[in-house]
């Protein structure tokens, strides 16, 4: 997948700390190298300063709950969770 600049390719491919969650189309950074870390959301990249996509996860809720009536798509539900919404096909299809 090519990113904004060849920099972002770079720490997308090789760097742990730095990732792009294709299902909520968004762009995160580690904040501590723990199994658990946290992770930052990214608005804009951090050696281009270009701005990157909205993140979709609260739209993957919605349409998860509104389309497929499904209250916890991340626990109760998971088992529910249609294929296209495992993946980035789901807003790609929707165009979004």
């Amino acid at each position: 997948m090519s990113h904004c600049c060849k920099n972002m390719d770079y720490y997308m491919a090789k760097n742990e700390e730095f990732e792009f969650d294709k299902r909520h189309r968004l762009y995160t950074v580690k904040l501590s190298s723990s199994k658990n870390a946290t992770h930052q959301l990214l608005y804009y990249c951090p050696w281009c300063g270009t701005k990157l996509p909205e993140s979709l996860a609260t739209r993957w809720f919605e349409i998860l709950k509104a389309e497929y009536k499904l209250n916890d798509p991340i626990f109760d539900d998971a088992n529910k969770v249609p294929e296209e919404f495992k993946t980035d096909e789901w807003w790609k299809k929707r165009g979004l």
